[in-house]
């Protein structure tokens, strides 16, 4: 007698396995929200598995199977895919879903209103023109008061990039690091309709032959604004100043996207198993 009961229990057991898993099969066939997500919604991970006594091996291996095919259709991996392998309409409203989600710690003031407001176009045009996002964010950052410049206000110049010849500019004074000490002077800036304009043109100028050395590093921030600032800026503090920029407001979260979305690499299980490098 005590044999059937320990078999019924054991039906049991497995009749409620079943269900759980025909539930985890029926949900990952939805297509939620991209940007909900409920904790019912989640796979079963092997730890939870494994914290369920007796689990006949059989079951264990269809619940991992399960697990593997729900985290395809998680609503970050998905994100992720979109950026890496879609155009470059699509790919700026992925940009945004990114910042939207992920940018939660970037503060309340003029700061935050910011970042938000160029990181979106910054992740394009840095996935167009192989540049690492995080430089690009700071030197804006830097170039431009938060935005606050006259010269990022009323003609939409981020950079301080200096006009070129037949574009529309606007002469403005300047300050200059020449043998040892700050000057005064006067250079033509140029003047965009816009800041994704002035952008989109930062990525481009990036590209030159004076910046060669810095582009064979532009994969790695870090060693990118070494060679970078030297060229770029007259200021001897410069690789200071962006270096704090960029750890103080965690300017990187976004750049192994960015670097998988140039190489073409199909590493998204690696983006996506760490995704809090775009979270934290």
């Amino acid at each position: 007698m005590e044999v059937s009961v320990s078999m019924k229990r054991f039906m049991l057991f497995l009749r409620d396995g079943v269900v759980a898993i025909m539930v985890g099969v029926l949900g990952s066939c939805a297509s939620p929200d991209p940007e909900i997500i409920s904790e019912q919604d989640a796979p079963v991970s092997k730890q939870n598995v494994q914290s369920v006594p007796s689990l006949p091996d059989p079951v264990l291996a269809l619940l991992m199977n399960v697990s593997a095919e729900s985290k395809a259709h998680t609503p970050r991996r998905r994100q992720i895919e979109a950026f890496l392998y879609s155009d470059r309409d699509r790919q700026r409203e992925v940009a945004q879903w990114f910042v939207a989600t992920d940018a939660h710690d970037w503060p309340d003031d003029y700061r935050g209103v910011f970042l938000r407001a160029i990181a979106a176009e910054v992740l394009v045009q840095s996935s167009m023109h192989p540049s690492p996002p995080s430089v690009s964010m700071a030197q804006a950052i830097l170039e431009s008061g938060w935005g606050r410049s006259s010269l990022a206000r009323r003609y939409n110049n981020l950079f301080g990039m200096k006009a070129r010849p037949g574009h529309q500019q606007v002469t403005l004074g300047s300050s200059e690091f020449t043998d040892g000490a700050y000057i005064s002077t006067r250079a033509a800036f140029e003047v965009f309709d816009e800041w994704g304009e002035s952008i989109e043109q930062h990525a481009v100028l990036l590209q030159d032959e004076r910046y060669w050395k810095a582009q064979r590093n532009w994969d790695d921030w870090r060693a990118y604004i070494v060679d970078l600032s030297p060229v770029y800026a007259s200021d001897p503090q410069y690789i200071q100043r962006l270096t704090t920029l960029i750890n103080k407001y965690r300017l990187d979260r976004w750049d192994a996207l960015v670097e998988q979305s140039v190489v073409g690499s199909s590493a998204v299980d690696a983006l996506t198993d760490n995704s809090a490098q775009f979270s934290r």
